[in-house]
């Protein structure tokens, strides 16, 4: 007799719940029989994350199909701050780190930093004038 189980992923409320059920194999008269062995068990298990979610590296490295666990191998950059960097728009990435993982996916570190930070400009005239009033009031 071998005891197995059976995952089943049922998304209910917009969460995905694993349906988890044990039961015992077993053979008689030559015909496969089972017995349910413990209760279902619930466990409530995150949504995949949606490409719009992610911050421009997360879809990066998403449109590279880049793989987390691999970068961490290559670049020793843990894999819960690549989450964070990909996930989480507060997290500030550093020239470092972005070099590392260009390397890592094989792309060019000036291609992975235009597209990171394609939104940064440098000021207008009027706000360098402006800066410049500032500074020599001081």
């Amino acid at each position: 007799m071998n005891l197995y189980y059976l995952n089943l992923f049922i998304k209910y409320n917009n969460k995905f719940i694993l349906y988890k059920e044990y039961f015992i194999l077993y053979k008689q008269n030559s015909k496969f029989s089972f017995i349910l062995f413990l209760q279902t068990k619930f466990i409530e298990k995150r949504g995949v994350k949606k490409k719009s979610d992610l911050t421009k590296l997360g879809k990066f490295l998403f449109l590279k199909s880049a793989n987390k666990a691999a970068i961490y191998r290559k670049t020793s950059i843990s894999e819960t701050r690549l989450s964070l960097l990909s996930n989480d728009p507060s997290t500030i990435l550093t020239a470092e780190e972005s070099y590392k993982i260009a390397l890592a996916i094989d792309v060019d570190p000036g291609d992975l930093q235009k597209q990171v930070f394609k939104d940064v400009k440098l000021n207008t005239m009027a706000q360098q004038e402006e800066l410049g009033k500032k500074s020599r009031s001081k």
